[in-house]
């Protein structure tokens, strides 16, 4: 079916079919397929399967357990691949964070079309015969509503992106079952990724009104969420920062993001996985961006819409609060100790500046302006 394909349009909005709540995976029941491939990380548990197996037990059902260690990397998605080819799935599902989904939109595609070309990707005659479902096991990624496949690319030592609408899943399960059991630091540390996409996003330099709706209700419920020193989530809580999180993916997809992206894309590489690395420099691009009036009036807006007192001021204390939670002291003095080096390292200025998730940035992305941002950590 065609579709506009101006990516990151600002006059679309795509989504896909949202089921939510709990035990909303049993809206599958009755899913038109006959073959079910469950491609999953090492976190699913017993009790996730069962739900699977009673939910398509009149179907053939086959769990593959992901072949790419961390984020992931074309070569390692061979195994997942074959396992495709060999059972001839008509329904593929990933569960996991947002490399399990990345990888198994990469594995689709291949399985679909072996002759796909990464390095020149064209998407106008690629039509699915398999139906795609995402389910999310972190409250932040964004990967369930993005129209992007995120690689890491081991020779350029960065992440890579192929964007095309059709990568969007056909149906996205927001239960709670899955985040229960997540240790209170993935859940914060996921958390501060979808506000990373809701607050670069919102200051983007790419327009979405409607977009805006969904990035101010998103910081609301995150921030009612946290706003209290207590920790002690109900599934209730959970499965509305799960609803956060997705229409924070929304505001990603359309509006794209900004430096903290480009830069944490690149510390992938030095073994920061992606939330805590969005989690160590998003205030720094906060404040570095502020210096543009337009842009902290943006940010003054953000705050006020969501409930957050005193404008930038309340939201970078707000997002200070949440890190603290988090005790994260050890990965900031890893990568302080890093910084010398990235400074002067220009093939990563240069990764930097080229990464395609830094595109939205409000402001320009300068060698001068990673410097200032990586010594403000």
């Amino acid at each position: 079916m065609w579709e506009p394909q101006g990516l990151y349009s600002k006059f679309l909005l795509k989504q896909p079919t949202l089921l939510f709540g709990e035990n909303s995976i049993r809206g599958l029941r009755n899913f038109p397929c006959s073959k079910v491939a469950v491609i999953h990380g090492k976190g699913l548990t017993e009790e996730s399967k069962s739900v699977f197996i009673s939910t398509f037990g009149v179907f053939d059902l086959l769990f593959i357990n992901k072949t790419w260690k961390n984020e992931p990397i074309l070569e390692e998605l061979h195994t997942t691949i074959q396992i495709l080819e060999d059972f001839k799935p008509d329904l593929i599902i990933a569960v996991g964070g947002g490399a399990v989904i990345d990888g198994s939109k990469m594995a689709r595609l291949y399985y679909e079309f072996p002759f796909f070309n990464v390095i020149n990707p064209k998407f106008t005659y690629l039509e699915w015969s398999t139906k795609f479902i995402a389910i999310p096991t972190t409250v932040g990624s964004g990967s369930e509503i993005s129209s992007a496949i995120v690689l890491f690319n081991t020779v350029k030592k960065t992440k890579e992106m192929i964007v095309n609408h059709s990568l969007l899943p056909d149906v996205v399960i927001l239960d709670p079952l899955f985040i229960k059991g997540s240790s209170e630091k993935i859940i914060l540390s996921s958390s501060v990724d979808a506000l990373s996409h809701i607050i670069e996003g919102y200051v983007s330099k790419v327009e979405n009104t409607f977009s805006d709706v969904y990035a101010e209700k998103s910081c609301q419920i995150i921030y009612e969420t946290f706003s209290s020193l207590a920790f002690n989530l109900n599934t209730t809580d959970i499965n509305r920062l799960q609803f956060a999180g997705y229409l924070g993916g929304i505001v990603q997809n359309h509006c794209i993001v900004g430096s903290t992206h480009a830069i944490a894309h690149q510390l992938t590489s030095f073994g920061f996985s992606h939330s805590i690395a969005i989690s160590l420099l998003l205030t720094s691009v906060i404040k570095s961006n502020a210096i543009n009036l337009e842009t902290k009036l943006r940010y003054d807006l953000l705050a006020k819409r969501c409930g957050i007192q005193d404008g930038i001021d309340g939201l970078i204390d707000f997002i200070d609060h949440l890190i603290i939670k988090m005790d994260i002291e050890e990965e900031k003095n890893r990568l302080r100790y890093l910084i010398p080096s990235l400074i002067s390292d220009q093939t990563f200025i240069e990764n930097v500046q080229k990464d395609k998730g830094g595109f939205g940035n409000p402001i320009t992305i300068t060698e001068d302006y990673i410097i200032n941002i990586l010594n403000m950590i």
